[in-house]
């Protein structure tokens, strides 16, 4: 179900002036579209995911929280492996588990760190930070 079906918040915290990222627009859209939908998925009615960009000194942060339901700790070792699929709040295995290997190979195409940091029942926070730089 979508975001506003599911009447879940999304704010965006963008810094202003960010500097740009040397990549293409379309493994921005990649990205990002497997991470939010990631965490509106495992997010409940009525939840939250809040999407925020900031500068750092030679790179770019792009961070995407949720108040969902969490990773186990036991399937955070894996889950940017490929095939590796989240079991959701009712323990049923959703998508193909390619989503965030993809991510995670584009994220490292560009010289960049992508991390996970997980709390059953209280949320997931994807963290990925990115060169400003031009990348040879």
């Amino acid at each position: 179900r979508s975001r506003r079906a599911k009447k879940q918040k999304l704010e965006r915290i963008y810094e202003k002036d960010l500097p740009l990222i040397y990549s293409d627009p379309n493994w921005i859209q990649i990205m990002l579209q497997n991470i939010i939908s990631n965490a509106v998925k495992y997010t409940p009615e009525k939840g939250e995911v809040t999407v925020t960009t900031q500068s750092m000194t030679g790179q770019v942060l792009i961070r995407v929280e949720d108040n969902g339901y969490g990773i186990p700790e036991d399937e955070l070792a894996t889950i940017f492996d490929s095939y590796s699929r989240v079991k959701d709040h009712q323990h049923v295995a959703v998508g193909t588990g390619l989503g965030l290997a993809i991510v995670k190979s584009l994220v490292e195409a560009h010289k960049g760190l992508i991390t996970v940091d997980s709390q059953l029942d209280e949320g997931t926070t994807f963290t990925v930070i990115v060169p400003n730089e031009p990348i040879l």
